[in-house]
């Protein structure tokens, strides 16, 4: 028996600028859809992308955004003056 699996991306900013809060609407999907935030990234400055631990929503928007931004923390974008802070 095969299975199929439905993966959505969707980049936690929402415009080519820096914003000091995300979009909630990622989050609100994957716990609607009880799903977990896979969390994908490209390091620039180590040159690797990847997919990195799967963060399951448990409610509380605010810690579990804690853990979201603590992962990205450790990476470097193309443009670090936008990215997490």
């Amino acid at each position: 028996m095969s299975t199929t699996s439905l993966v959505i991306l969707i980049t936690p900013e929402g415009t080519r600028s820096y914003q000091p809060r995300w979009r909630k609407g990622y989050y609100f999907a994957a716990l609607g859809a009880h799903v977990p935030i896979r969390l994908g990234y490209l390091d620039y400055a180590k040159k690797e992308a990847g997919i990195g631990e799967a963060v399951y929503p448990t409610g509380d928007y605010e810690a579990d955004e804690a853990k979201i931004k603590a992962f990205y923390r450790t990476k470097t974008g193309r443009f670090p003056e936008k990215g997490v802070r």
